[in-house]
């Protein structure tokens, strides 16, 4: 533990100063070029050798241990979202519009400050450890970021055994690390639905015309009635309109409104019958009125299940860290969307939620224009992240 720490402080000056050029210059999802450079110029000085992917902008590197072993990859997103800055720091972005009010400024720097540290640490691990740099978290679809880089083949030679990643957690205070075996974040599915009918003036022929407005109308309160009356009051679900567009002018029949929204469960074998409720309803309203309607899923996250094992040696690392840091057992998954589900497809993963919260006043949340995680909580990060690599690769 001794040795983390002292090797941690050898860093942490350097890691501090990369995280406030990170989060001063933030890059949308797959706009990351310059944030990838840097990430790839802080790896190279560390005599790392990085592979890039032609499909994004994401990167690998791998430390070798002593001997042979498992390979563990530890995962950090780096795109940042379009939400204009108020934080007050001196290090604000200076790219208008867009900001870390994610936090993955922080993923990323800790990840740094890991690489860093697990790099002179060589000696104390078998087997190998990949740094995972991974663009466009927060872009749905099929250009969201673990999607990419797993067709690209990231968790292939070599061949990672298991995922380990942290996400900044305000709901937690500083110190507290939030854990959950199985379901941590949520699937969640954007989709829009769009209504036809037919146009028509509005005052004088009302009825020669097919009304979408009014349909649409319908269709948004039938809809609710999916998680009032098709799902277990227990069933974790919810779907949201968020979006309405429609209408030409304030007296023509609208002939099409889209409507767009999310849905968001824990249950993958509830959330098929929610689209196919959704379905029958935007279908059958549409239809007993005149009109029509498509609907197209534009986006979707799967659910991240963690591996009970992976939790377990998370918790051993976090109690071996130099840092007095708490496990917290969470009690229910978070709605969000994460890609490090895609991950946890394919081998044996654990998220983990790091503490952000400073008081009782500190209200920001997770998209916030004010979100902003104080650099005192990277040398906790590097150091329980350290612990945590170790303790897997001992194993």
């Amino acid at each position: 533990m001794s040795r983390i720490k002292s090797i941690t402080q050898k860093y942490i000056g350097d890691v501090i100063q990369w995280r406030h050029w990170l989060h001063a210059h933030p890059e949308v999802s797959t706009k990351e070029k310059e944030t990838s450079a840097f990430i790839r110029k802080t790896l190279e000085e560390m005599g790392l050798e990085v592979r890039t992917y032609d499909g994004s902008y994401g990167l690998t590197a791998v430390i070798d241990g002593e001997g042979q072993g498992k390979c563990l990859g530890l995962r950090a997103d780096f795109d940042a979202l379009p939400i204009a800055e108020k934080t007050g720091l001196e290090f604000s972005s200076v790219n208008i519009g867009v900001m870390h009010a994610c936090g993955h400024d922080m993923h990323t720097s800790i990840l740094l400050g890991t690489a860093a540290v697990l790099n002179d640490m060589r000696d104390s691990f078998c087997g190998k450890v990949k740094l995972i740099f991974q663009p466009s978290e927060e872009q749905s679809g099929p250009d969201q970021g673990a999607i990419k880089m797993i067709q690209e083949g990231c968790m292939d030679n070599p061949r990672v055994d298991a995922v380990i990643g942290e996400h900044m957690w305000p709901e937690l205070k500083v110190g507290e690390i939030g854990l959950r075996s199985g379901v941590l974040t949520a699937a969640t599915d954007r989709f829009e639905i769009t209504v036809h009918g037919k146009a028509a003036h509005g005052g004088s022929y009302p009825e020669k015309g097919v009304d979408a407005i009014v349909i649409a109308s319908h269709i948004i309160t039938a809809l609710q009635t999916i998680k009032s009356r098709n799902a277990s009051p227990f069933e974790r679900t919810v779907l949201s309109i968020c979006q309405i567009n429609g209408g030409t002018a304030y007296n023509i029949i609208a002939d099409k409104v889209v409507l767009a929204g999310t849905l968001r469960n824990t249950n993958e074998a509830f959330r098929a019958e929610v689209k196919e409720r959704i379905k029958a309803i935007c279908d059958g309203i549409s239809e007993s009125m005149g009109g029509s309607c498509e609907i197209v899923y534009k986006g979707s996250y799967d659910a991240t299940n963690n591996d009970p094992g992976i939790i377990e040696i998370i918790r051993k690392g976090i109690e071996n860290s130099p840092e007095e840091m708490t496990a917290v057992d969470l009690m229910n998954p978070s709605m969000i969307g994460e890609d490090f589900s895609k991950y946890a497809h394919l081998a044996p993963s654990g998220l983990y939620c790091f503490g952000t919260r400073e008081n009782d006043s500190d209200t920001a949340t997770l998209h916030q224009c004010n979100f902003a995680p104080s650099d005192g909580l990277i040398e906790k990060g590097i150091e329980t992240m350290v612990s945590i690599a170790l303790e897997y690769m001992q194993k």
